[in-house]
């Protein structure tokens, strides 16, 4: 467990900014973000994850089944992402990572839930997309609610920046607002925005195991194999806890692919839902192993996600989007900030690398506990890995 109260320092050199990209963010209505706050916004991201070295690149807005923007996803040149919610009452981070989202075309990016970006023409007559969403108005409600404290944040750092400089920044132009490089510096590299402190917890050595997991593109090619996020789930949770108590791990194609089968010949293929996620996995610990475990639905507070991570155990998240469809992800961590606590998770989509969501959408969750060990017959010196 990897567990450190974090407040970045940097100095203070101002060089030239490889920076010479100019965004265009339309403010579609007067609950719209501006586009200064999410320069304000990113910078402080950066400042606090990156240094200085570190710009957006891209800014591409996200939509809700309505068409309306829901969110604004900034791409960074270091190949990382955030996602802002585009409620300038709510000015929250809703999601961010060291590897972005991959949009194939031009079409409109269509935000699910967290960790689902869908892309269509026209979301009204795509049903994959509408059969995703028909009941995620919980996360859509969430985003558009109101946070006094987020948004008096920012207005605040934006009073204490403009009143210590004698710099402006662009004029508005109707309901367009251009953002170009010197407006981003600006906030950067201002003396007044400072990084911001937190803690990061995650369960034992899931730093270095990130290449380890498996996600949905190892299988996807086997034999009679079909929407398995939920057996990917579940493979990542065995693994882990072979690992973590130091029984034999599969390390050919063959081995792995054929510990993957043997799980989800119980999983099976989704959606499944958390209570039969759970009972599946009972089934197969029971008939196919030895090991002792404990596998239970916790209340979703962030006190209990907390405390299972502290114990180095591994938290299986359902994200439910809707009522007929849902994603099983692997919670390996968080961290936390004054205002707000993220996940650490692993997808288990097609990226090999860890996403960080807001657990605030906590109605969207049901958590499970996963506690899993192994019944070693050895001589009684033998001291068993287990915290």
């Amino acid at each position: 467990m990897n567990k450190k109260i974090l407040i970045p320092l940097f100095a203070f050199t101002i060089g030239v900014s490889p920076i010479s990209k100019s965004f265009v963010v339309n403010a579609e209505e007067d609950k719209c973000i501006s586009n200064t706050d999410i320069m304000l916004i990113t910078a402080q991201h950066v400042k606090t994850n990156y240094g200085y070295n570190v710009y957006p690149v891209d800014i591409i807005p996200l939509y809700d089944t309505n068409d309306q923007v829901i969110a604004y996803n900034v791409n960074l040149n270091n190949g990382s992402y955030l996602i802002i919610n585009s409620n300038k009452n709510n000015p929250s981070i809703i999601e961010f990572g060291e590897q972005q989202y991959v949009f194939q075309s031009v079409n409109k990016q269509y935000y699910i839930s967290p960790l689902i970006v869908e892309e269509s023409t026209n979301v009204t007559n795509n049903t994959r997309i509408t059969n995703k969403i028909e009941n995620n108005e919980t996360f859509y409600s969430f985003l558009k609610s109101d946070n006094v404290n987020k948004k008096q944040y920012y207005d605040d750092l934006k009073s204490k920046i403009y009143s210590n400089s004698t710099l402006n920044l662009s004029s508005n132009s109707g309901n367009t607002r251009e953002i170009i490089q010197s407006d981003y510096e600006f906030f950067l590299f201002s003396g007044e925005l400072d990084s911001v402190g937190y803690e990061e917890t995650y369960i034992y050595n899931a730093r270095n195991l990130v290449t380890a997991w498996k996600n949905m593109n190892t299988f996807q090619n086997l034999s009679g194999v079909e929407n398995h996020c939920a057996a990917t789930s579940a493979y990542n949770l065995i693994y882990y806890y072979k690992y973590f108590n130091n029984d034999t791990l599969p390390n050919t194609t063959s081995e792995i692919h054929q510990l993957f089968l043997d799980i989800y010949e119980y999983i099976g293929e989704g959606p499944v839902t958390p209570l039969s996620f759970r009972n599946k996995l009972k089934d197969y610990l029971e008939e196919e192993t030895n090991y002792n475990y404990t596998i239970e639905q916790l209340s979703e507070t962030w006190s209990n996600y907390k405390t299972e991570i502290n114990n180095n155990c591994m938290v299986n998240l359902c994200y439910m989007a809707s009522l007929t469809s849902a994603h099983m992800v692997n919670g390996v961590g968080y961290r936390e900030y004054v205002f707000d606590n993220y996940c650490i998770i692993y997808n288990n989509w097609d990226v090999a690398a860890y996403r960080y969501v807001l657990f605030d959408i906590s109605e969207l969750y049901r958590i499970s506990k996963v506690d899993i060990y192994i019944n070693y017959m050895y001589m009684s010196t033998f001291e068993k890995i287990f915290i």
